[in-house]
């Protein structure tokens, strides 16, 4: 989710889609937790390719700055659940430069998690024996006013609890960690 609102409302703002820079340079800037794409993007030579772009993927190789696009990215999508737009400041690449996001662009970039979201729970409700009574979410995306309409949508009626975002999946990762501990004796 996060690579594809990068790509959609951040990485136009460094020529994707603007300029004559191959698109497969803003995918591997996006791609935080690779190590290979990082490798490949700071390696790039950017001087001959036009400017504003040019300066600003420069910029955007320096050391850290992809990772703080990446947490900027993560903090729009989280306040996007809260607010209709969002301007995220991006002055570590160019002073006064902000991405505009809104709430549609966060949805439109979360179309393929949310195909995939849907088909699971589809699935799990066509194996339950019975209705539940209550459904909790948890994890970062749980706040995404989309993901709640994907939940009601396939179990419409079916009341809602949003546990804390953070912890709820580490909680649940600490209680079936302790069932499937041995006990001892």
């Amino acid at each position: 989710m996060d690579l594809a609102l990068s790509l959609a409302t951040f990485m136009p703002l460094l020529g994707k889609g603007q300029s004559s820079i191959p698109v497969h340079v803003f995918s591997a800037a996006a791609r935080v937790n690779e190590v290979d794409r990082q490798s490949e993007f700071r390696a790039y030579n950017f001087s001959r390719y036009e400017e504003p772009y040019a300066n600003r993927l420069t910029r955007l190789q320096e050391f850290g700055n992809t990772v703080r696009m990446n947490m900027q990215v993560e903090l729009t999508k989280k306040m996007l659940s809260d607010s209709n737009k969002i301007g995220a400041p991006l002055d570590f690449i160019e002073e006064k430069l902000s991405a505009t996001t809104t709430q549609q662009d966060s949805a439109m970039a979360a179309e393929r998690y949310l195909s995939v979201l849907t088909k699971l729970l589809e699935t799990a409700r066509g194996e339950i024996t019975r209705e539940p009574e209550v459904i909790l979410l948890t994890g970062g995306m749980s706040r995404a006013p989309y993901v709640q309409d994907v939940i009601q949508s396939v179990f419409p009626g079916i009341a809602v609890t949003k546990g804390d975002p953070s912890l709820g999946v580490v909680t649940g990762l600490a209680v079936a960690a302790n069932r499937l501990r041995p006990q001892r004796r």
